[in-house]
């Protein structure tokens, strides 16, 4: 992909705002807290990248969804579930236009009517 020009490179944003939100926060199990910490990679590219990750993890996702009151940061990224969304990112890369707002994981408010499409997490 290098040899091809595919590869596009970028800096890597800084997420220790929301590594301290995790650490810090109160409402989270150290089961959720290493859910997240686990996907905090993704966070950092998608704030560097096109604010936009795909993910099976919800577990990850439901702990980042708990996060934006505290850290508004991360609310403006998307969150897609390449699976329970199947259709809806079929037709959003076919149409190469942004992400709908019901993936924005500031909107995701609700994260229960998200999550068990397929079973809650899934590693």
């Amino acid at each position: 992909m290098y040899a091809r020009g595919k590869v596009v490179s970028v800096p890597t944003a800084e997420c220790s705002d929301v590594h301290t939100a995790l650490k810090q926060s109160q409402d989270l199990s150290a089961n959720q807290v290493s859910a997240a910490e686990k996907d905090l990679h993704l966070v950092a590219a998608a704030r560097s990248a096109d604010r936009t990750i795909i993910s099976l993890d919800n577990a990850a996702l439901a702990v980042f969804c708990k996060l934006t009151p505290v850290t508004g940061a991360i609310a403006d990224l998307f969150w897609i579930d390449p699976v329970a969304d199947l259709d809806r990112l079929r037709l959003w890369l076919e149409t190469d236009g942004s992400p709908g707002p019901h993936w924005r994981i500031g909107s995701a408010g609700k994260t229960e009517e998200r999550l068990p499409r397929h079973g809650g997490a899934r590693r």
